[in-house]
Parts: structure tokens; sequence; C-alpha cells
């Protein structure tokens, strides 16, 4: 089942990432924002047919790649933080509802899946060979751009949101605190939680390495 998972993810993952650059295109191509949030902002809705097809790719994607690890959870190493990470993905994937403009930072995120593909990708490979090398370079520097650098950026993003809508109702409704309880609070915590979760899998996924190489040393 690892095997069958792994590709999975290997075939369906370029259709998903390419029908979310279609969409990030269509962002730019659009007039620009009025009142853009940050300096990482593009315009955040596309009025394109391509929004409505990356929505629907990435809720069948993470449905069935979610029931797969539901019901053959040896599929993967650590099924409970992909998991955890799968209901954060799914909760914060449904906020479109709430805001139109959440559209591009929706797809904005997406673009970790880029990573997740040279992730994958690189176990089926045979160690030492030239096919191997290469998607393990493409592992790291995926890693280091999306994961290390993207993911601060769009949770800085978040808060920007929030403080956005709330500043928004506090002119529409006149200040309340209850103002500070919008959609915007949800993206920002969940954005919190995934770039935390993150922060440790970057821990276990270079420091383990050193520490491991450290004790054999000790030893020798």
């Amino acid at each position: 089942m690892n095997f069958l998972h792994d590709y999975y993810n290997i075939v369906t993952l370029p259709i998903l990432v390419w029908c979310n650059l279609l969409h990030m295109q269509a962002c730019y191509d659009a007039p620009r924002d009025p009142d853009p949030l940050t300096m990482f902002s593009l315009t955040r809705i596309s009025n394109s047919w391509t929004f409505d097809l990356i929505w629907w790719v990435f809720l069948f994607y993470i449905g069935v790649d979610t029931l797969w690890l539901l019901i053959f959870p040896r599929s993967v190493v650590a099924p409970v933080p992909i998991l955890i990470h799968h209901a954060i993905l799914l909760a914060a994937w449904f906020t479109i509802f709430f805001w139109p403009g959440y559209e591009f930072y929706m797809s904005a995120s997406l673009l970790i899946e880029i990573n997740t593909w040279f992730l994958i990708a690189k176990r089926q490979a045979v160690r030492g060979s030239i096919l191997h090398t290469l998607l393990l370079c493409g592992d790291h520097v995926s890693w280091m751009v999306v994961r290390v650098l993207g993911l601060p950026c769009m949770n800085f993003n978040g808060y920007c949101i929030w403080r956005f809508l709330t500043n928004s109702f506090h002119s529409k409704l006149g200040y309340n605190l209850l103002n500070h309880l919008n959609s915007g609070l949800f993206v920002f915590a969940a954005g919190s939680a995934i770039t935390v979760q993150n922060a440790f899998w970057t821990r276990d996924k270079y420091l383990k390495v050193e520490i491991e190489i450290t004790s054999v040393s000790k030893k020798l």
C-alpha cells in the first residue's frame, strides 16, 4: 500500500500543480487590487474558471488521500501528523465561502505540493542514480523555497488578512471585540499551526541526520 500510495501522489500531484499554476496565472493577468494587503500579494480574485478547476481538483485529491490514510495508515511512516495536517487543510479550503479574497492565498499555499511531489518521487528512484540525485536536489531546493521561506510569508499574509477583515467589520459595524472573531483569525491560526508543524518536520529532516552522524562519531 505504501508503494501504491506513492504512485497515486506521483501521478495526481502534477495534475494538481498544473491546474494551480493556471489559476495563479489568471490571478497575475487580472487587474490589480485597489487594496493589496501585503507586498507578497497579487490580485486576490481572478474572476476565472481556473479557480473552480483547482478548487475541485484539490478537494478530490486531498479527500482521496485522507480516506486512503484512514483505511491504510501504514501507507506512511507517521499517519497521525499527516491526518492532522489534512484536517486543517480541508477546513481551511472551505473558508473561500466566507470571503472571496481568499482565492489567491489558497492557491499560493498549494505551491507546497511541488515539494511534496519531489519528496515522494525520490523514494521510488534508485539510490545513487542520476534521477535520484536530481529528485533529491529538487526536494531540498523546493523545501527551502516553499516550506522554509514561503510558509512564514503566507502566514504573515494570514495575519494581515485577519487585521484587514477586523478593520472592515469595525468600519461597518462599529468597534466590537467580537469583530476579531472572523474567518481571518482561523486562517491565521491554521497557518500558524501548519508553520509550526513544518518547522518540526524541517528539524527532523535536517538535524536528525547531524545527530545520527554525531552519535556514530562518538561511538568510534
